[in-house]
C-alpha cells in the first residue's frame, strides 16, 4: 500500500468511530501533534493515541472526515480536510455540531503511519460550541465517565 493510501484509509476509519480499527495504520512509536498546541503536548506512542482516539470518537455521535486535495511524495503526506463532528444535543452550549478545516502532514514507514501532525484554528471550537478548550475537554471527559 502506498503512502496515501495508507493516509486515505487511516482517516476513513474516523467515521466508525472505533478507535482500534484506526490503529491498524499506526505504527508503535507515532508522534501525533496537534500544532495549535504549545511544544510539549505532543502524543506519543499508539497507546496514548487510541486513548486520545477514544476520547473524540467516543463523545460525538457521528464524525466525517473528508480530505478535499492530498498530495504524496513517497513516504510524505499532505492534506487539506474538513473533520466534523456531531456531538449529543445539550451537551455544550453553543450547539452540538462542530466542523473546522485542517492542513495535516503525515510520515509513513512500512504501511504504518509515524508521524502525524494537524494544523488547525482552535477559535473554532469556542465559536461553534460556546466554550474554551479547557471547559471543552472537562465536558468530554466527564460525559465519557457518566456513560
Amino acid at each position: 500500500m502506498d503512502a496515501g493510501s495508507v493516509v486515505s484509509a487511516f482517516i476513513a476509519t474516523q467515521a466508525t468511530r472505533d478507535a482500534s480499527l484506526a490503529m491498524v495504520y499506526v505504527a508503535d512509536d507515532i508522534v501525533f501533534e496537534n500544532v495549535p498546541f504549545p511544544p510539549g503536548n505532543e502524543t506519543r506512542g499508539a497507546v496514548q493515541l487510541r486513548a486520545s482516539m477514544d476520547v473524540w470518537m467516543h463523545t460525538a455521535t457521528r464524525v466525517e472526515w473528508t480530505i478535499h486535495r492530498q498530495l504524496v511524495d513517497g513516504d510524505v503526506v499532505l492534506h487539506e480536510r474538513t473533520d466534523e463532528f456531531w456531538y449529543p444535543d445539550g451537551l455544550f452550549p453553543g450547539g452540538n455540531y462542530c466542523a473546522f478545516r485542517v492542513a495535516a502532514a503525515f510520515e509513513v514507514r512500512s504501511d504504518r503511519i509515524t508521524l502525524w501532525r494537524d494544523y488547525y484554528d482552535l477559535g473554532i471550537i469556542k465559536n461553534m460550541l460556546g466554550v474554551e478548550l479547557p471547559e471543552y475537554a472537562r465536558i468530554k471527559r466527564e460525559y465519557l465517565a457518566g456513560r
